[in-house]
This record gives structure tokens, C-alpha cells and sequence, in this order.
């Protein structure tokens, strides 16, 4: 069975065809084995190549052809395969090799999840001396200036952000006493919990936590496991 992040993952971009954004995704299953292995790749193009990919068969017989012979991605084009399958590491790296290709891996790391039932009942009482808020496109620049700032790069950045923002929302705590933004949770292209963030000088505050529980419940009453 896939993990829950792929099925989020699926639904975000059904989403985004929806918006009529469809322009930045492309999505296959190589000769439609998606009926029979679940195998699909999918393209984002964000100033570089995001791959992204799946697949139920252990061998990944099916994903290794599907990188070798596909006419839909520019190999000459920057390009990162972000949220790999640990098991599926060795045969994608074969299928780069086969190809004489030097693949980028972002780093790899834990997903965590949690128990729908569990989300549904957080108690979302917001910290006193800030106030909640669905973020807009006026705190993108902002946001991308703090990340750059903590050495996370991203190709048009900005646009990124804005793209995120607009398609997948987010929330921001604001100070009650300035209104500026001193935290912000949005939701990646996987439709799961990232870019977390609280500003120098107002950290250990409980705002990471209370964003993070935010955010989980919104999946969670979605249908979907945080």
C-alpha cells in the first residue's frame, strides 16, 4: 500500500488541474502500469525539473523504464528528485547512471505521521500574544528572504512561495502588538505539513506547535492522514 503522503500527493495535483495551475505538472505512468504497480512519475517545473515518483513494485521494474525512455523530461535542465522511497533509491540511481546522468537527491529524512482520529481532536487555542491568519502573496517576498537567510535555496524563490501560497494556502501568526508575521506553516506540493517557520527572537514560544496542529486538522478533516 502507498504511504499516506503519495494519495495527499495525488489529490494536490488533482487540485491544482482544477485551478487551471495544471500548467506547471506533468503527470505519467509509463505504457499505464499505474492499473497494475501504481508506478507514476510526475514532473513540476518551478525555474527547475522537481520529479517526483512512485511505485508498488519492489523491483521497479516499470519506474526504471519509464526515467530511461521518457521524451517528457529535458535532462539538460536542472533537475532534483525530492521525496524518494528509500527502497526505491537504488534502481532510480541505476536508471540516472544508465542514462550518464549525475542525480541530485535532496537530502533524506524522516516523514512522520500521525492518526487522523488523533488530529481531529487538537486543541487549537492560539498562543495569547499573537493572532492567526490564512497567509497572502504580500508575505511571499518576506518568506523567501528568511529562508534564503537559513541557506534554503530555491530557483525563483519567490515564485515558488506565491505559487504555494496561492494553490495550497498556509497560515501565518501575526504579533498582536505589531502585525508583523513571526510564523508561517504552508503546505508542500505533497498537500502535507512544510516550510515551518518562526522568526529569530520569537522562537520556544509554542508557534511551531500550534501551526503544525493547525495544519494537521485541516488535512485530517480533508480525509487524508497529516
Amino acid at each position: 500500500e502507498a504511504p499516506p503522503y503519495v494519495h495527499s500527493y495525488l489529490e494536490t495535483m488533482r487540485r491544482w488541474k482544477r485551478s487551471g495551475k495544471c500548467f506547471l505538472v506533468s503527470l505519467w505512468s509509463p505504457n499505464d502500469c499505474w492499473r497494475e504497480d501504481g508506478t507514476f512519475i510526475a514532473l513540476m517545473q518551478f525555474g527547475n525539473y522537481d520529479l517526483f515518483m512512485f511505485t508498488l513494485d519492489p523491483k521497479c521494474e516499470n519506474l526504471r523504464k519509464g526515467i530511461e525512455e521518457t521524451k517528457e523530461i529535458n535532462w539538460k535542465n536542472p533537475t532534483l528528485v525530492f521525496n524518494l522511497h528509500f527502497k526505491h533509491y537504488p534502481y532510480v540511481l541505476e536508471a540516472f547512471r544508465h542514462l550518464n546522468l549525475v542525480a541530485n537527491f535532496n537530502r533524506i529524512y524522516d516523514m512522520y505521521f500521525l492518526e487522523r482520529d488523533q488530529a481531529l481532536k487538537f486543541d487549537l487555542e492560539c498562543p495569547p500574544d499573537v493572532y492567526l491568519k490564512k497567509l497572502d502573496l504580500s508575505v511571499a517576498p518576506l518568506i523567501d528572504y528568511l529562508y534564503k537567510a537559513h541557506r534554503h535555496r530555491y530557483p525563483d524563490g519567490e515564485k515558488f512561495i506565491s505559487t504555494l501560497i496561492e494553490l495550497n494556502g498556509g497560515f501565518g501568526l501575526f504579533s498582536k502588538q505589531t502585525h508583523d508575521l513571526v510564523a508561517w506553516v504552508m503546505r508542500t506540493c505533497l498537500g502535507q505539513i512544510g516550510f515551518l517557520q518562526t522568526v529569530d527572537g520569537h522562537t520556544r514560544k509554542g508557534y511551531g506547535e500550534y501551526l503544525a496542529k493547525v495544519v494537521s486538522r485541516e488535512i485530517a478533516e480533508e480525509g487524508f492522514v497529516p
